[in-house]
């Protein structure tokens, strides 16, 4: 991919450049409280936390549902294990309550200093704020079930064939993000581009939904 840097007067070319580590990679991704990654907006709730096995994960949000979405970073070639890894934290997560997902929101924001003026509202009225929904969700909707999306700069074909297998056979919600960093020669602009190889499910079940309304018309 050629990325350009266009000025009133001057086009530049952008250098593919790269992170010493991954944890510059999730710097980078949590400058804000959200995001969206893969094609799903995120609401950030917990960054290098652990799970009741005290498993160390990279990242953890919820989506537009509620749903719990753990986010794991890799330098470089994300190895195969890294979907046993994410399966191991997501299984862990997946009795987490409203409570404690609300105790992890609340931590993060006094450790990533991303409080705003609204510091004392519930993550309920976060969510509901941020998604724009009409009414905050019941507790009891939050975490009904689970995504997992791995952002690394490449997939080899074992590991796209098992997230596939994953997706297709037991419906599980794995989304591999391929990204790649751009930056002038002075280092003053610098660019993060993600690209969904596996988008999420729901959007593939659209897609093959309209195949097949397009064919049944033809």
């Amino acid at each position: 991919m050629e990325v350009y840097q266009v000025e009133h007067d001057d086009i530049m070319r952008l250098k593919e450049s790269d992170f010493g580590k991954e944890e510059q990679l999730e710097e980078r991704l949590v400058r804000t409280a959200t995001v969206r990654i893969g094609g799903v907006e995120l609401l950030y709730i917990s960054r290098q936390g652990t799970t009741k096995k005290r498993k160390r994960f990279d990242l953890t949000a919820l989506d537009e549902n509620g749903d719990l979405v753990v986010v794991e970073l890799k330098k470089g070639q994300a190895p195969r294990r890294v979907i046993a890894q994410a399966l191991d934290y997501v299984s862990d997560l997946q009795n987490h309550e409203y409570s404690e997902l609300e105790a992890d929101y609340e931590e993060f924001l006094n450790t990533e200093h991303q409080h705003t003026d609204e510091e004392s509202q519930s993550l309920r009225k976060a969510h509901s704020n941020y998604f724009d929904h009409d009414e905050p969700l019941p507790e009891e909707q939050f975490n009904d079930d689970q995504r997992i999306i791995i952002i690394g700069e490449s997939f080899d074909d074992a590991t796209l064939n098992m997230a596939d297998y994953l997706r297709e056979r037991g419906g599980i919600d794995v989304i591999l993000v391929r990204y790649r960093v751009y930056q002038d020669e002075d280092q003053d602009e610098e660019l993060l581009i993600t690209n969904a190889l596996l988008p999420p499910l729901e959007d593939v079940s659209v897609s093959k939904s309209d195949e097949s309304r397009s064919a049944k018309k033809k």
